[in-house]
């Protein structure tokens, strides 16, 4: 507020934030003058190229990090993907095990792969399909198919992901012009199709016509899939809840921003922490031992000495 509606220029804006941040740090009265000078002046690092966006566009949603959206917008989409991640960990690590449980003795030098145990494993089923390497050949089949179609569904759940996050942050208007330029360009094309005169007769006429007509079909089968994205893209944003607003913009751009303070306030403090911990450790070396313990293990010292003399005679 102090950027955009004061129109203050930055030099003024870093006073400012100087001046407020070191008055509340040094109300707690845990890092000196200098500490906060220093919290800040990393803070300032880490933000002044996004002060001077807010100053000249405004609260503009590139200014927030990915994981910010996907934390306030789109959380049971990322923990639909860490779910598919982790079955297909889960799935590569049951066809390792299986891979690794098959006993196959190399040839000198030869390089063991999953291709040369399922060579091996093929060649047995081959021989003789009711074997038990035959089984395993198959379980390392499936697990191998479904790897390949869990991986298939995690790009998709990703390329769906970003979609929704890039038209959070700018809308359906760039993804409209695109589709409007595909739907051009395809509507050009079909119209030069049926503009074509087809052959009624001659040689290889036949085959021309077919080429064509399948053509036309899949040009227009085309026209109408863009013309339904299209027509679906309304309703899309509506799922995602609009575009963000200035004021959603504004709120998590100024949580990264006070993340990131914290974040160099709690180095200062890790560093004060140990400095504590560190003169606590040293006064407890020293004063571990009372004072009470300290005179009875002399005591029991001294005793044990003066019986060594008596027993020198130097003492009676």
């Amino acid at each position: 507020d102090f950027i955009v509606a004061g129109g203050k220029n930055m030099a003024a804006v870093r006073t400012h934030l100087l001046n407020s941040l070191k008055e509340k740090l040094m109300t707690q009265n845990v890092l000196d003058e200098f500490q906060c000078a220093g919290v800040f002046v990393n803070w300032w690092t880490s933000i002044r190229y996004d002060l001077k966006t807010i100053s000249s566009i405004g609260w503009s949603p590139a200014l927030i990090p990915r994981e910010y959206f996907i934390e306030t917008y789109f959380q049971a989409e990322q923990n639909a993907i860490n779910v598919t991640e982790k079955n297909i960990a889960e799935k590569e690590a049951e066809l390792q095990e299986k891979i690794d449980g098959v006993e196959y003795e190399p040839e000198e030098g030869e390089e063991v792969t999953a291709g040369t145990i399922k060579d091996y494993l093929k060649k047995i089923a081959d021989e003789n399909p009711e074997a038990e390497e035959a089984k395993t050949l198959k379980a390392i089949k499936d697990l191998e198919k479904e790897i390949k179609d869990l991986k298939k569904e995690l790009t998709e759940k990703l390329e769906d992901l970003d979609r929704k996050i890039n038209i959070k942050c700018y809308g359906i208007d760039d993804e409209k012009e695109e589709l409007r330029s595909m739907l051009k360009s395809k509507q050009d094309e079909l119209e030069k199709l049926q503009k074509t005169t087809p052959l009624s007769r001659g040689r290889g006429a036949g085959g021309e016509d077919k080429k064509r007509n399948s053509a036309i079909k899949k040009c227009t089968e085309t026209i109408t899939k863009i013309q339904q994205r299209m027509a679906g893209l309304e309703s899309f944003l509506a799922r995602i809840g609009g575009i963000i607003t200035d004021e959603e913009a504004k709120t998590l751009i100024l949580q990264k921003h006070n993340n990131l303070v914290q974040q160099e306030l709690l180095k200062y403090l890790n560093a004060e922490k140990r400095k504590l911990i560190a003169g606590i450790e040293k006064l407890w070396d020293k004063y571990a031992v009372s004072v009470q313990q300290l005179e009875h293990e002399r005591t029991e010292t001294l005793n044990q000495l003066n019986a060594f003399l008596k027993e020198l005679n130097y003492l009676e």
